[in-house]
């Protein structure tokens, strides 16, 4: 018996048809692999920034879906772990995807609460919201605008003056406020930010309450560095000035013997001294002209160029000019002097000869 190999005619036209269908769709197929080892390097990036980007939304959502304190202890120490970096693009990644909003809620649910025993997740929370804030200024004004001024403000005071006067030996509360501290520090980078804050009394008055209590150095340092921040705002100076104890607090801390808190209360002097309002106002007190003459026989340059600044905004008013000369017999003239002849900064000097030109034509106006 012979066997035939052909294939039916039917079966021949159906073969050849599907393999020409398969032919063209490789041609017309885009080809998706890499070309190069530089897209493939810019795919796996992509790709990794899907994961770490899913990876924060589900960090998130834990902590915004949390409804009791262990699941939020958990929720937030994993959320501080990733968010515990100074990558400013990856906080704004983290701003954007909601990280702020739900940190605030949380929170603001805890103090409404009013329970005790809740310390270590508000320090958990605190310490998360100033880490997403290391952000960039556009992302910093992108979270206080979706939280809201209250709850972006108020809530940092309210856990201030929670925790400002316990015992220094408290587990979390000199943490919490030094936290406070630098949340308010990184909302400064944002200048719309920066200037709303200087407007805000209550902010000042947390500020101030630190720097007034007994708070360790490394709590203080993180205030007075706000206030010096607030102070650079020239349109809001009127309103710091004039908060109850803010400037005795800067005069004492101007008097510590820690170098930072002394530098930040000189750098706050320098920069409200740079509002007229201001200037007239130092220049009739002599506790913040005392204050800054000691800075100046400082050995630390930048607070002894903070006070020399500061000292010669003050002169820009005339009337503090002839007063300013006459201080102390003369005590200010004396300092200039030795400073532009013997300093070893050539910064000092720069600065001192501008003050001494100053004062001799003070001087010269006396005699006339």
């Amino acid at each position: 018996m012979v066997f035939s190999t052909r294939q039916p005619l039917s079966e021949l036209a159906s073969t050849i048809s599907t393999k020409t269908t398969e032919k063209v769709c490789e041609l017309f197929t885009p080809d998706t692999r890499p070309k190069s080892l530089s897209e493939y390097a810019r795919r796996e990036k992509a790709l990794q920034r899907a994961k770490v980007k899913e990876a924060i939304e589900k960090r998130i959502l834990k902590i915004t879906a949390a409804d009791n304190r262990s699941d939020l202890i958990v929720a937030v120490e994993a959320a501080c772990l990733k968010f515990d970096h100074f990558d400013k693009y990856s906080h704004d990644e983290e701003i954007d995807l909601g990280a702020s909003e739900a940190l605030f809620f949380q929170m603001e649910n805890i103090l409404s609460k009013k329970r005790t025993g809740n310390d270590a997740i508000i320090e958990l929370i605190v310490s998360a919201l100033e880490m997403v804030h290391r952000c960039t200024s556009p992302f910093i004004k992108i979270s206080v605008k979706r939280v809201g001024k209250v709850r972006a403000f108020q809530i940092p005071c309210q856990l201030v003056e929670k925790y400002v006067n316990y015992k220094r030996n408290h587990a979390h509360a000199g943490t919490i406020v030094c936290l406070v501290a630098k949340l308010f520090t990184n909302y400064t980078k944002a200048t719309g930010v920066m200037q709303r804050m200087a407007e805000d009394y209550d902010i000042i008055l947390a500020m101030v309450h630190v720097l007034e209590s007994n708070m360790d150095d490394w709590v203080k340092m993180e205030a007075v560095n706000v206030l010096a921040e607030l102070a650079y705002s020239e349109e809001t100076n009127s309103v710091m000035i004039h908060v109850d104890g803010f400037i005795d607090a800067l005069t004492v801390c101007a008097y510590s013997s820690n170098t930072k808190i002394k530098e930040g209360s000189a750098r706050a002097f320098l920069n409200l001294a740079t509002a007229m309002e201001n200037r007239e106002i130092f220049g009739k007190r002599d506790d913040t002209i005392d204050v800054l003459f000691a800075c100046l026989r400082e050995n630390f340059n930048t607070t002894r160029k903070c006070a020399i600044g500061a000292l010669g905004n003050i002169s820009a008013c005339e009337q503090n000019k002839i007063r300013l000369v006459n201080y102390r017999n003369g005590e200010l003239v004396k300092i200039l002097l030795f400073i532009i002849s013997s300093d070893l900064s050539n910064d000092l000097r720069k600065v001192g000869q501008k003050n001494w030109i100053i004062c001799i034509f003070c001087y010269n106006q006396i005699l006339v």
